[in-house]
């Protein structure tokens, strides 16, 4: 997932911000903790990062999943996959594992 910002305001505000400090990367932890923690709170709730519910899993997936528990029913689970990086000057929010297809 990649959000840009387009709002010339923001934008104004990071600017200023990022003029006042030489190294952003404290302040973008926190920012992408927050991504991070939204991100879980969404998974957990059966939403993808649009909002939208997840699809069902397909014939496939439940051919290769063993037993009824939900893929996605455990903090573990998405702790787990779920990580960020914050650079002097960026944040990056990212799954460990690519999806697998239907």
């Amino acid at each position: 997932m990649k959000v840009e910002v387009v709002d010339d305001a923001v934008l104004e505000a990071i600017a200023s911000i990022s003029r006042r400090l030489e190294d952003m990367q404290p302040a973008l932890d926190l920012v992408d903790q927050a991504l991070v923690e939204g991100s879980h709170d969404r998974i957990l709730a059966g939403h993808n990062w649009t909002g939208a519910r997840f699809a069902p899993n397909s014939p496939a997936t439940m051919a290769r999943k063993k037993g009824t528990k939900p893929l996605v029913g455990s903090k573990s689970f998405v702790t787990s996959r779920l990580h960020y990086e914050a650079g002097r000057d960026s944040v990056a929010v990212g799954s460990s594992r690519p999806s697998r297809p239907g």
